[in-house]
């Protein structure tokens, strides 16, 4: 082995030589470039050398080069003395990576993700013949793998310009890869650009429309392209995402007459897979982008025209479609109207009737999958949305009450248009009826309530309520999603009414039997954030650990996390006498004291980390 290493090191003797006369490194830099490479040849020659070895020598080489550019540049060196512009001390290290390189993949013959690593490098050095002999053998190593055909393909259309080879490189691919669509879309897209930059050629050049025979303007329309599809399609007919790609692929290409191809290819596909919810789904937002991409088309005409992807296959075959499709197709047209909607919100000034025109489809969309017996949580959901938006809240109300489905999402959308409805008809009785509903309800209720609150004074009548309820209730368990709740009307009265309002309401909390050990922690935070920024708004260290105190004689003995937050808040005090009595009284408190002890130093050993 010593034999081995010593012939490699001597070998690199002229290179290193000429790197410290050109004067990119010092002589002590050379010797240390010497014992590293050493170093790392004892490593590589071993007979059980590891892929991590290789790496490590390969990113040192790096990193050299790296040097090496940088102080070509900030030292000036242009030539050497002999009027050379390029010497070996140019590419003497990039070299010996490409080497370092070779010697990796013939040894991990089967790891493609090192043959990527090689072939990026190839790329980002320049270095085409390198990348040739690495493509070469890739591609006759891992004939199968399609990324690296794709690759091939692409660098000899890009880089050397040969599209003749790079269409044999595509269509060997897809014969050794069984037909990979993904393979089939490159092609694609390669002989749309071929086209593409036909047509750019010849506007360079000054040549008109007017000289173009029938075969010339038929190439230019992407008459190559449309054969690619074609046999993609014979080869894998029942692939809808396959073509539904070929469209995303054609989007951005600038060729000659393309809207006649999309054409082609969209009534290609709805031919054949008209009840598709994926395909629907895909061409209508496509056809919505591209109509509302042009500037002389409103945002309901691009909507309309979107929509009638849809109801095409209404109009047509729509009795024959299974109950479980018919499903999947209204979801899939709620997804586009969604999406429509947040770019009707968007362009508001400009597309001011677009978001009335969505609401008004998303409600008919309901009506119509109720009379087909559909009552999916997520139709109904946005539908519940669209009413709200346009204040028909008795309307969406009476909705839901005629939907079988009643739970989740669409049970908070109910909250809302409640809410909403009382808020709007200002009846007391109502309200009161309200009130008791929303006491009574889950966590998802009360966030819906919070999201209603639109005024300080039905912020602060809800924490009433909840004062209330917690009063009629029973200690929480300290994850609680009630302890949750109370953070969240916390916070909202913290940030939209005052500090004094949020401390009114979690002191009158803090009486009830408590929501849950998180409450606790959120505000003694909330606390905390004042302390630490010096607020004259602060509260006094013993209010703080008071506190956490009211929560350790409920959560004591089981809260982990609420102890271990009160040990920071005394760390980050600096007493240690405080820190050591919190401590000790976790211990003695916690049923699971080593996990307190592990949690506690895992934190603060962290914590140095970071201060230093």
């Amino acid at each position: 082995m010593a034999d081995s290493v010593r012939r490699v090191l001597e070998q690199m003797v002229p290179e290193l030589e000429e790197l410290e006369r050109r004067g990119y490194f010092s002589r002590a830099e050379i010797k240390s470039i010497i014992q590293k490479r050493q170093d790392f040849e004892y490593d590589l020659q071993r007979r059980a050398a590891l892929k991590s070895d290789f790496m490590r020598s390969i990113e040192y080489e790096k990193s050299l080069e790296r040097l090496r550019v940088l102080r070509k540049k900030e030292r000036n060196i242009v030539a050497d003395d002999r009027g050379s512009s390029k010497s070996s001390s140019e590419y003497s290290i990039v070299r010996r990576t490409h080497r370092l390189y070779e010697r990796m993949v013939r040894k991990f013959k089967g790891d493609l993700s090192l043959w990527n690593d090689w072939i990026q490098f190839c790329s980002a050095s320049k270095s085409a013949r390198y990348m040739s002999k690495a493509l070469t053998r890739a591609m006759q190593l891992h004939p199968t793998c399609a990324a690296i055909w794709t690759y091939a393909a692409a660098w000899e259309f890009e880089h050397n310009h040969n599209a003749t080879i790079a269409r044999s490189l595509m269509q060997r691919g897809l014969r050794m890869c069984k037909n990979d669509p993904c393979l089939w879309a490159e092609y694609f897209r390669m002989e749309l650009l071929y086209a593409a930059r036909l047509g750019a050629r010849r506007q360079v050049l000054g040549l008109g429309d007017a000289s173009l025979d029938e075969a010339t303007k038929s190439l230019l329309s992407g008459a190559i392209a449309k054969i690619v599809y074609a046999n993609a399609i014979e080869s894998r007919p029942d692939d809808s995402a396959m073509r539904v790609k070929f469209l995303d692929v054609l989007a951005p290409v600038p060729i000659m007459n393309k809207s006649g191809l999309e054409e082609y290819i969209t009534a290609n596909i709805l031919e054949n897979f008209a009840d598709d919810p994926y395909v629907l789904y895909t061409l209508s937002l496509n056809r919505f982008e591209k109509v509302h991409q042009q500037g002389d088309v409103s945002l309901e005409d691009a909507a309309e025209q979107a929509m009638d992807i849809f109801n095409n296959l209404y109009d047509s075959s729509w009795q024959d479609v299974e109950q479980e499709k018919k499903e999947e197709i209204y979801k899939a047209q709620i997804d586009v109207l969604e999406k429509i909607l947040v770019q009707a919100v968007e362009d508001e000034e400009s597309h001011g009737q677009g978001i009335e025109y969505v609401c008004d489809e998303c409600i008919n969309l309901g009506r119509k999958a109720r009379e087909d017996g559909v009552f999916h949580e997520k139709i109904i959901t946005c539908v519940e949305r669209a009413y709200l938006r346009t204040g028909q809240y008795q309307e969406g109300l009476k909705y839901i009450e005629q939907s079988s489905c009643l739970a989740g999402e669409v049970h908070r959308q109910k909250i809302h248009l409640e809410l909403y409805q009382s808020h709007v008809s200002q009846k007391n009785s109502q309200a009161d009826e309200q009130s008791k509903l929303l006491f009574d309800a889950d966590a998802s209720v009360w966030f819906a309530a919070i999201e209603c609150c639109s005024s300080e004074e039905s912020l602060i009548s809800l924490g009433d309520g909840f004062i209330s309820s917690q009063l009629a209730s029973v200690t929480c368990a300290e994850d609680s999603d009630r302890g949750i709740v109370a953070s969240c009307i916390t916070s909202n009265l913290w940030l939209r009414i005052g500090i004094e309002s949020a401390r009114k309401f979690y002191t009158q909390v803090l009486k009830c039997p408590l929501p849950g050990a998180n409450f606790i922690t959120h505000v003694a935070r909330l606390e905390q954030s004042l302390l630490h920024s010096n607020s004259s708004d602060a509260l006094s260290i013993d209010a703080v650990r008071q506190i956490y105190t009211s929560g350790t004689n409920i959560y004591g003995s089981s809260s982990i996390k609420l102890w271990l937050d009160y040990y920071l808040f005394e760390v980050s005090l600096g007493n240690r006498g405080n820190c050591g009595m919190v401590h000790w009284k976790a211990k003695e408190s916690l049923d699971d004291a080593d996990a307190f002890i592990t949690e506690c130093h895992m934190t603060v050993e962290n914590m140095s980390l970071t201060k230093w």
